[in-house]
């Protein structure tokens, strides 16, 4: 993992100096004395020997926006001013999201904390520890963060009262002292040396770190935010807006704190009153979050479309027709109206690594190529990590998108919908995405066939054809191949032909001339046709499964960029993060923080596109929307401004340069800077070869010492000056050969020439 270093104590700062470290590739290694977490926040009817505790009816004074840690906010439904016990279910919380209890050693006592002989020059410390059992432990670390707190041994100045003496935190804990008549006042007191003001520290801290927000560049960029920032209150988010451990949830966090504090507050149900209609405004303050967007389809890509416009403090309102997420990977035995589904045994063929969202790596102990059940649950596990279904309405068809008669000015939508229940209604949205893919509409392109035909998407899920001799023909264009079909090639249970050229009745003529007759179901392996019929010809045309957007997203002929159609290709590779880079570029778009350039280029890229693809593929429905993975995702990048530069990298931080230039193109690198930067992108690339080896690790193998690297570095170094020695020296004595090479030749070789 990298340096190794000691956190002693495991209570609210010993749980993020122990991810701290982590987000800086660091090992940590926490000690706590006690079973558990939380410090003085753990409430303990019996006082603990050297642990403080807060007594049972403390409630914090500060609000909860003001006290959470910067990348996780406190749930919204909590109280504003918290219980203790809710503190520590929130630090629990914390623990269990960032997995950290993993790294602490619980009922171990740090019992000295010394420099190394060599501190000059190494900086590494001698750390003691001792367990609950006794058993001592000496270990050596490259640095010690120390998070004892100061709320541990009680001052007690007197020692000659007569009366009872007792410390606040045994009378708090106990109640025992009641009926008596306390007299209070501030004087010279030991607590105040360590005294601090909240908000000129934190902006002291920031500035050390590089995080401290620029207000005035914020006002000029993003003046919703940067007002925010002047207006409101100084909540802990604003300090992962920039710099190291950028959030990408920060602007969603600090323009809905509002909510959250609200939240609570709401005790009743009140009637929806009609939404007032819109009235332009420079600036919108309040606790709204935004523009408005209509996503529709809830499938893999409906799903980070909803986050991506969450990230930008946009509204999502996401329209999903069936009963549930997933999409085209929710796997049902009977068909649903234009829905397609894969097959019950579907696998995979993309690498978890490659197919998951930026900033969501699949567990690490899911198989490397998931069955189709698991991706499913990967995405449940996406959609309540980041809160997605609760802008999800289920069981709601789109029957309309159209242009509102001030589009040239305002760019919003009508959006007209409708309820399982046949309720319908119209709604004006700033923004669009089309999330409904291209795996709707079978493509079947023969209808007078006496016998069956069916589709790959109706034989797959129903399993109905069997018992047939099947005749297949591998057509130019990229086929996929299932493991099984070689062995019933090889077995005769498949003929391999050339290409169709036509029917007769129940016979097929292949262009070898051969005929096949009384064949009984014809297989269409034909792809699918996609189409929006809510939307007008005059948006978006589609023509022989064609259509003109720029970089398969943007239609390039309207006034105003607020539509925007994602997921809609057919990758060399996995959707899912090509689809996560669409939207998060969209979502910027519509959030007016980057632009598209003029029509004409737009228009130019597309004409130049459809070129390449007639010359690489043949004449193909499917091959209109084919792009490459890494070429794509690149370009993507490059429009929204985070594709990582490898030369810089590999200047600034040598390892991590090196694991993108020789390792795989993992979706994590588009997250290491600029819009979206996330903390844990260095992490997830530097750990992924781990999670690869996880599922494959199947025993439990005794653990070897780790082989120190000194001797081989040495043995190098050596070989290295021999080697620069021996050329020196023959550069400057050269032998007898290399002066005149052919008496030297002869001499050995006689009849040579």
């Amino acid at each position: 993992m990298g340096r190794r270093i000691a956190v002693i104590g495991a209570g609210a700062t010993g749980l993020t100096c122990i991810k701290s470290c982590l987000d800086e590739r660091l090992e940590p290694v926490c000690f706590e004395r006690s079973k558990d977490i939380g410090g003085l926040w753990r409430f303990k009817e019996e006082a603990e020997a050297e642990r403080a505790s807060i007594y049972h009816s403390v409630i914090i004074n500060t609000s909860k926006e003001m006290m959470c840690y910067s990348d996780f906010p406190i749930p919204d439904h909590f109280p504003n001013y918290m219980h203790n016990s809710r503190i520590l279910e929130y630090f629990r919380m914390y623990a269990q999201h960032f997995d950290l209890t993993r790294h602490v050693r619980f009922q171990t006592a740090v019992r000295s904390v010394k420099k190394r002989p060599d501190f000059s020059r190494s900086g590494q410390w001698e750390v003691v520890s001792v367990s609950s059992a006794g058993q001592e432990q000496s270990e050596t670390f490259d640095g010690v963060m120390v998070c004892t707190g100061h709320h541990t041994h009680p001052h007690m100045p007197l020692h000659d009262f007569p009366g009872r003496d007792s410390h606040t935190s045994a009378v708090c804990k106990t109640g025992n002292i009641e009926g008596l008549n306390w007299t209070l006042g501030y004087v010279m007191s030991q607590r105040h040396t360590i005294q601090v003001d909240y908000i000129p520290y934190m902006d002291e801290l920031a500035a050390q770190l590089g995080v401290r927000p620029r207000l005035g560049w914020l006002l000029l960029r993003d003046p919703r935010l940067g007002l925010q920032l002047l207006l409101g209150p100084c909540t802990p988010y604003q300090y992962r807006l920039c710099g190291p451990g950028q959030w990408a949830g920060a602007r969603r966090a600090i323009l809905t704190q509002w909510d959250r504090v609200t939240k609570p507050l709401r005790t009743r149900v009140l009637p929806e009153t009609p939404r007032p209609s819109t009235v332009p405004l420079l600036l919108k303050l309040g606790s709204e979050m935004g523009r408005r967007i209509a996503v529709i389809g809830a499938g893999a890509t409906g799903l980070t479309c909803i986050k991506s416009c969450l990230d930008e403090g946009l509204e999502p309102v996401c329209f999903e027709r069936s009963k549930d997420i997933g999409g085209l990977w929710r796997f049902k035995e009977e068909a649903e109206a234009e829905r397609a589904s894969i097959y019950h045994s579907v696998i995979i063929n993309t690498s978890k690594e490659m197919m998951c969202y930026s900033d969501f790596p699949i567990p690490d102990h899911f198989p490397n190529y998931m069955h189709n059940s698991r991706i499913l649950e990967y995405f449940r596990m996406y959609a309540q990590h980041f809160d997605l279904t609760r802008h999800v309405r289920f069981q709601t068809a789109v029957r309309s998108v159209k242009k509102r008669p001030d589009f040239s000015r305002s760019g919003q939508w009508e959006v007209v919908s409708v309820s399982s229940a046949g309720q319908e209604q119209s709604e004006t949205f700033d923004g669009v995405m089309v999330c409904t893919g291209h795996h709707t509409h079978p493509h079947m392109p023969l209808h007078d066939f006496p016998g069956r035909d069916s589709h790959t998407s109706a034989v797959c899920k129903t399993g109905n054809i069997e018992g047939l001799n099947w005749t297949l023909g591998l057509f130019s264009q990229h086929p996929m191949v299932n493991d099984d079909l070689p062995n019933r090639i090889l077995s005769g249970r498949v003929q391999v032909k050339p290409n169709v050229s036509e029917f007769r009745s129940a016979s097929v003529v292949f262009q070898d001339g051969s005929v096949e007759d009384r064949i009984d179901v014809v297989v269409f392996a034909t792809g699918y046709t996609f189409s929006f019929p809510f939307l007008d010809d005059s948006v978006l045309a589609v023509a022989d499964n064609q259509v003109s957007l720029y970089k398969y997203v943007f239609p390039p002929a309207l006034e105003r960029p607020t539509l925007a159609v994602i997921g809609l290709i057919q990758p060399l590779g996995a959707i899912m993060p090509i689809s996560e880079l669409q939207a998060r570029w969209a979502t910027r778009v519509f959030a007016e923080l980057q632009k598209l350039p003029p029509e004409k280029t737009m228009l130019k890229d597309i004409e130049n596109k459809k070129k390449a693809m007639a010359k690489r593929y043949v004449l193909s429905q499917r091959h209109t929307i084919q792009v490459d993975y890494i070429p794509y995702m690149d370009e993507l990048a490059a429009q929204l401004g985070v594709r990582p530069r490898l030369g810089w990298l590999l200047l600034r931080d040598m390892r991590l340069g090196l694991q993108l230039l020789l390792g795989p193109c993992t979706p994590y690198q588009y997250r290491l800077c600029g819009p979206g930067q996330w903390a844990g992108a260095r992490r997830a690339i530097l750990t992924q070869w781990d999670r690869v080896a996880k599922p494959l690790r199947t025993r439990v193998l005794p653990e070897t010492p780790r082989p120190s690297t000194m001797p081989v570095l040495l043995k190098l170094s050596a070989a290295c000056l021999l080697c620069t020695a021996a050329s020196l020296y023959i550069h400057r004595y050269p032998p007898l050969f290399i002066q005149n090479p052919p008496p030297f030749i002869q001499r050995f070789v006689p009849n040579l020439g």
